[in-house]
Formats: structure tokens, sequence, C-alpha cells
């Protein structure tokens, strides 16, 4: 509910945000979170899940990093672990990110789209031809939101459909599932196996996500480098930019894959 309304909800989530905050930093929240309601939610992973609500927001294939309530608590074993020299908000680290980040303005990004292509009961071949051919700036990059564990029509994901036709000029993509909770697995079954030399797997992620991370790639590239050579420019080298697109996409740098067994080091409490 807006701030300005009677029984808003705005002014208490502000001021939690802030306390959460000042107290994570104490305990080794490094990342960024959405403090709403009673959740703690990692910020790559959260989406609106009740427009009714005031708990609107939810975390359905990851953990809450803690809750609000009387007391803060904060999960420490499901907090963002990197190693104690790469910690995010060292002087370093953060002079390297802006740095690169301020190199993106808006002419960067009106120079390509990123779509987000929903699947629906009767979709047809065409409908997603002409999404993608149609939408200008070119499109570099769709999240495709699929069916169930990933799962597309033949006719949008074989080898004459759209998607092919696309990934063969060097647009990314990604399958990613349309429902809340669970994730992508491409090969469990026959209609999502097409995806498998078109696609790369969004897993758990969520749409927002995927295309934030897919607008940061092609807009910000060397973020995801790690010392590798890039390629010129993916207006250049589009095929070379793709795949290594792609290997950004499978790798988890914030969180934003996989789950709490499988980030990255440990948390170091002594850090902060």
């Amino acid at each position: 509910i807006p701030l300005v309304k009677p029984r808003s909800d705005a002014l208490r989530n502000f001021v939690s945000a802030v306390a959460v905050a000042a107290e994570g930093r104490t305990k080794c929240l490094q990342e960024v979170s959405v403090v709403f309601g009673s959740r703690i939610l990692r910020g790559c992973r959260a989406t609106k899940v009740n427009a009714d609500a005031f708990s609107g927001f939810d975390s359905p294939n990851y953990p809450y990093l803690g809750t609000n309530a009387l007391s803060i608590e904060i999960d420490t074993s499901t907090l963002l672990r990197l190693p104690k020299e790469d910690l995010m908000d060292t002087p370093a680290g953060i002079e390297a990110r802006m740095g690169s980040i301020k190199r993106a303005n808006h002419t960067d990004l009106d120079r390509f789209s990123i779509i987000a292509i929903h699947l629906f009961p009767g979709i047809e071949a065409t409908m997603v031809e002409s999404m993608i051919n149609n939408t200008m700036p070119p499109v570099k990059g769709i999240v495709v939101r699929s069916y169930g564990a990933g799962n597309v029509p033949d006719k949008i994901s074989g080898k004459d459909g759209p998607l092919a036709a696309a990934h063969a000029k060097g647009v990314v993509i990604v399958d990613t599932t349309q429902v809340l909770a669970g994730h992508v697995s491409i090969g469990t079954y026959a209609a999502s196996t097409n995806m498998a030399d078109i696609s790369v797997s969004g897993a758990g992620m969520t749409t927002e996500a995927a295309i934030s991370k897919l607008v940061s790639i092609f807009a910000n590239p060397e973020i995801y480098s790690a010392g590798a050579v890039l390629p010129l420019r993916w207006e250049k080298e589009p095929i070379e930019f793709q795949q290594f697109a792609e290997n950004a996409m499978n790798r988890s740098f914030v969180g934003e894959i996989g789950s709490v067994d499988s980030e990255i080091g440990s948390v170091d409490t002594q850090a902060l």
C-alpha cells in the first residue's frame, strides 16, 4: 500500500530494510537483499507471488536469508559465500565493479534488446518469429518461460523453428520455467530435448534475474571475463560472444543459480 495511504506497509518495510542492512553488516550479509514483511530474501532469487497480501514477495527456490520480527535473525548458512579476499564491499572490489558499470551508458543499452517469451497453449511459431525479428533494437538475448522442467513445443524449438534460427545468428537463449518452484532440467522430458542444442538452462533462476543477467553480460562483459580474453564485441563476433555469454549464464556470480550447498567457499564471520 502506498506510503500516503492509510494502513500503508511502506514505512515499516523501509525502516526494516535499513535496520537489516545495519544488523546484517555484523553478520556477513554482503549481498543485495529484499526485506518485505517478516522475510529477508536474496535479491536475485526474490519474485512477486501475491498482488494482495502484505507478504507479496517470496523466494520459492532459495531459503530465506533471515527473518525480521521482534529481533532480526540472519541465517548465515544461506548467505552468499565468498573468500575473504574477494569480499564485494572491499574498496578495490567496489572500484572495479563501479568502473565497469559506469562505462555502460544508455547508448550501450539502446543497441540491443533482451526479450522474454512466455509460452501459452496455442502459441504459434510465427508469433515467436515475429517477436524476435520485429523487435528493435535487435534481439540479442531471449529468456524462454517454458512449461514445467524446460519443455518447449517442437514447432518453436525444433531445427526449423524460430528459436533455432535465432540461435544460429548468435542470439543467446536461456530456458527458464514459468512455474514458481522447481528447476529446469533439459532432457528430462522429450519436449525439452531440442533446447539442449540451442539454449542454456536457467536452472532455478527467476525470469527477472535471467533478464537482468543477460542485459549485464551484453552491457558489461568485463565483469564476467574472469581474466579470459573477451570477444571484440557482440556486433563483430556474434558467435564467439554467444559462447562467452552462455558460459557466463552457466556460472553463479551472486548466488542467482544453485542451492545453499553449491555456493562458493564459506562464510567468514570475522571478515567484517
